[in-house]
């Protein structure tokens, strides 16, 4: 998926982020990509659980109301 937006829309990886509130797909599928990952508290894994990861997204959120830029 990530591939495929990256040639489709002639992205660079710094241009690209994965946000998601699943640690084990969003966050992980960002991480093996090489792109900035966010992961949002708002469902599947909560933020105390991804705090002991052994990798950790680039930002943490309560949810995408916190993101600035």
């Amino acid at each position: 998926m990530l591939d495929a937006i990256l040639y489709e829309h002639g992205f660079e990886k710094n241009d690209m982020v994965m946000i998601g509130d699943n640690y084990d797909t969003d966050i992980l599928a960002g991480v093996h990509f090489e792109i900035d990952t966010v992961h949002v508290n708002t469902g599947v894994t909560p933020m105390e659980e991804v705090m002991k990861k052994d990798v950790q997204p680039t930002y943490l959120l309560e949810h995408l109301g916190f993101w600035t830029i």
